[in-house]
């Protein structure tokens, strides 16, 4: 359905708005977003991608209810949000959103080029650094932190940006990520080895197709495997 509504005020009213709630209100700063989101004009996407890099929410939770508007509006213009808000993605914590918008519109909308093909050695250079931090934790989890929680929130994070880059990876249509795509793969998480393995296959490497396969016999990628199949 087009969630799309007249508007109700100016993007410039709606960065004051934003800017004057605390930051610790995560929910009523997601909102100030969202209304900049439903709106979606050319002045209310350059202001919505401006907030996320100089002024981000403070947790992931902030920018899933900001940018939920645009998995759902089906005409908002595309180049007056990405790839700015790909400037964003330097919190780490917006990261993974950020990325999982511009995949889903890729595929969505069939688009013959990504959102970040402009700035895809930015994006690849973060995926090779997303997979090094992985097997340093695999190594040895303390890297992540002292306190369980910590180091289960730092994981979570990580997989869900690693997971979001390697299916950005095959929606590039650049070789040059084969590589990193390979080491993602021989990490121990079968979501991200399902994700390594669907981009490589994407990129017509051979073992990416064959491994892919041999997958969907584990439970926990047999879904995605699915999935994967399907496009």
């Amino acid at each position: 359905p087009d969630l799309k509504l007249n508007k109700v005020a100016p993007a410039s009213l709606i960065k004051r708005l934003y800017m004057a709630i605390p930051e610790n209100e995560t929910g009523m700063r997601g909102m100030a977003l969202q209304m900049l989101a439903v709106q979606s004009e050319k002045e209310d996407l350059e202001t919505l991608a401006e907030l996320l890099e100089h002024h981000p929410p403070k947790k992931t939770e902030g920018l899933l209810i900001g940018l939920s508007p645009l998995f759902h509006l089906p005409n908002w213009q595309i180049e007056h949000f990405f790839p700015a808000a790909f400037r964003a993605i330097q919190h780490q914590h917006l990261a993974a959103g950020i990325i999982d918008l511009s995949n889903f519109i890729t595929t969505k909308r069939k688009l013959k080029k990504h959102p970040g093909y402009s700035r895809r050695k930015e994006l690849l250079e973060l995926l090779g650094g997303i997979v090094r931090k992985l097997e340093m934790f695999e190594e040895n989890p303390r890297t992540f932190g002292e306190e369980i929680p910590v180091i289960q929130n730092t994981l979570r994070e990580s997989i869900s940006l690693a997971v979001a880059l390697c299916y950005c990876a095959g929606l590039l249509g650049d070789d040059s990520a084969i590589g990193k795509l390979n080491q993602a793969s021989e990490l121990r998480h079968r979501h991200l080895q399902a994700e390594a393995f669907g981009a490589l296959a994407r990129l017509g490497a051979d073992h990416g197709r064959k491994e892919l396969v041999a997958l969907a016999k584990e439970p926990a990628a047999r879904l995605r495997v699915i999935e994967y199949s399907k496009e």
